[in-house]
């Protein structure tokens, strides 16, 4: 059992949210309501408020629902072979360049295109091997869907749980690449804060003084430029959003963020700007591997718009060989 959240904006008036519940949104039957532990939550002023199922709604109200998954939809996973580069493979590991825009794992409306998807169409026993994981099977850690680049995974139990306790005692490397909004006025250096659920909306996360868990992020200026500079980060440690958060609280938001900034008024359509560029890790009897990614075409794209090709393709040749020993 898992707990899910799905957001909807109500599209008629109805007496009852749980009937329009049943009625509209195909998750689940009335009856199931109470056995699946259903919240509701109403957006007022920006923030949602819970209310009671019992409660009416009208047509454009915004709404939230949180509620525990059967088994029976998870176990309804499909494998499929979605187009996602394989930068290192053998008997035990699997890793990955994630493309923006994918899941890690399933969750409400996302039940046939994630990463787990992929792995259980690349590898054929990974539900035999994972037999009492039913959702994340092989998923060691998570990216963000709108951010891209090096994700591990694990083909067996053994290999998940070594892999997922180095991220828990914080013995990776791991190094992301974001264009943020604004000129960083530093070449190096870190921020240590808590970090914990806003107590305005539900979907972020905050900087507190002294609520929440402990988040320590470093950073170095690559490059700064029009109006925007390049980072390299250094998550030390791996709070939800960490570097989304940490960045807006620095003025610095992470361009193309939806949640924790504007939309740009040069780049309307711009996407996230965030990529895990590389990961450091021990992948069995102290062999330390080093993944690394691809430079993203989407800030290759967005720098074409400052620096001319021959420029840009040495800049970028540069920042490869630096980021190589960051």
């Amino acid at each position: 059992m898992i707990r899910l959240k799905k957001e909807f904006t109500v599209k008629e008036n109805a007496l009852r949210l749980d009937l329009y519940l049943s009625n509209n949104l195909e998750v689940f039957t009335r009856s199931q309501i109470k056995r699946r532990n259903v919240e509701a939550f109403k957006k007022s002023n920006g923030k949602f408020f819970k209310i009671k199922l019992s409660k009416p709604v009208f047509k454009d109200d915004e709404m939230l629902i949180e509620f525990d998954e059967e088994s029976s939809q998870i176990d309804c996973l499909k494998p499929k072979n979605i187009p996602i580069t394989i930068i290192y493979e053998d008997s035990n590991i699997i890793v990955l360049n994630k493309p923006q825009g994918i899941l890690s794992h399933p969750g409400i409306s996302h039940w046939d295109d994630t990463v787990v998807n992929f792995l259980l169409y690349h590898i054929k026993r990974l539900k035999i091997n994972f037999n009492e994981e039913k959702v994340r099977p092989g998923i060691v850690h998570r990216l963000d869907k709108d951010t891209s680049g090096v994700l591990i995974c694990a083909k067996n139990i053994n290999t998940l749980g070594f892999l997922a306790q180095q991220f828990k005692d914080k013995r990776t490397n791991k190094v992301y690449i974001a264009i943020v909004k604004g000129n960083f006025n530093s070449f190096f250096g870190s921020i240590e804060s808590f970090i914990d659920r806003d107590k305005y909306n539900r979907k972020k996360f905050s900087v507190s003084k002294d609520r929440g868990k402990k988040a320590l992020t470093e950073y170095r200026l690559l490059l700064n430029f029009g109006g925007y500079s390049l980072l390299a980060l250094k998550p030390k440690t791996g709070r939800t959003h960490q570097l989304r958060v940490h960045m807006k609280y620095l003025n610095f938001p992470i361009l193309g963020d939806e949640v924790y900034g504007r939309v740009d008024g040069s780049f309307k359509k711009i996407t996230l700007m965030l990529h895990s560029y590389k990961l450091e890790i021990d992948v069995g009897k102290n062999s330390f591997k080093k993944f690394i990614s691809e430079f993203p075409k989407r800030f290759v794209i967005f720098l074409s718009n400052f620096y001319k090709s021959d420029e840009l393709t040495l800049i970028i040749d540069n920042l490869v060989l630096f980021l190589k020993d960051f």
